[in-house]
């Protein structure tokens, strides 16, 4: 049977051509099909953060690096105001990850922009808190001492929270699920009550949904006693782990 070499010649760059682009389909398709996965294991399972303060000494310390995760109080549904059902409702002492008080969550243009660049960038570049909120966190570590319902005040530092249906107080510690220290230094002599860091907190009842977080450094901290109460929507989720540095790997 005859061979034509000429004609395999003429139209082998246009075979090439088309596994150039059936390769870079496949690249792109990959890089997508990686995206999703990413985000729906951010959104519904495991989210790592970088502590940028000293507000959780001696608990956390500035560069630490730790995991946390939605599905335990149970992650909100994208682009909605409902939840999936979690294994358990927000504890006192749990450790959680949150939005400030006033924080207001950008339109969500900027949310998906902004997931898709830190993608890109290994998480190092964030459209929210670089350009839409310079000058102020999109979210910080804190730990819940009052619930919904409860009655909560401060005296030297010490919390004291008084459950819903309950006549008395109780030391934050003898509430808490597991045991924690605090941190905080003696201010001047002349730092008066009604000043902050002060250490005293008058009593607040919790309503509905509402939440009184606060950092384990009590003087160090800005959190429910300076921007208020936060609410479930603002809980981006549950610390479960320590993973950097490594030799302080811890679980909570």
């Amino acid at each position: 049977m005859a061979s034509f070499p000429g004609i395999s010649r003429r139209y082998r760059p246009y075979d090439n051509k088309s596994t150039l682009r059936r390769n870079i389909a496949r690249f792109f398709l990959v890089i997508f099909l990686v995206f999703i996965v990413f985000q729906l294991v951010d959104h519904f399972f495991l989210q790592a953060y970088a502590i940028k303060n000293n507000t959780m000494l001696p608990s956390l310390s500035v560069n630490d690096r730790i995991l946390s995760t939605p599905l335990v109080y149970g992650p909100r549904i994208p682009f909605s105001r409902s939840f999936i059902a979690g294994f358990t409702a927000p504890g006192r002492g749990d450790i959680v990850v949150c939005r400030p008080g006033y924080y207001t969550p950008p339109p969500v243009i900027i949310t998906l922009l902004d997931k898709t660049v830190r993608f890109f960038t290994l998480q190092k570049i964030s459209i929210v808190t670089r350009v839409y909120y310079p000058h102020a966190v999109s979210y910080t570590v804190k730990r819940i001492v009052g619930l919904p319902g409860d009655t909560v005040k401060m005296s030297d530092y010490v919390m004291y929270i008084k459950p819903k249906g309950k006549s008395y107080f109780f030391h934050e510690s003898e509430l808490a699920s597991d045991l924690y220290e605090i941190q905080f230094e003696p201010l001047p002599e002349d730092w008066t009550k009604d000043l902050p860091f002060s250490g005293s907190v008058k009593e607040l009842t919790l309503g509905e949904d509402e939440y009184f977080v606060i950092g384990d450094n009590r003087n160090g901290s800005l959190d429910s006693r300076h921007w208020g109460v936060i609410r479930k929507r603002d809980i981006l989720g549950k610390m479960i782990l320590k993973y950097w540095p490594f030799r302080e790997f811890r679980l909570f």
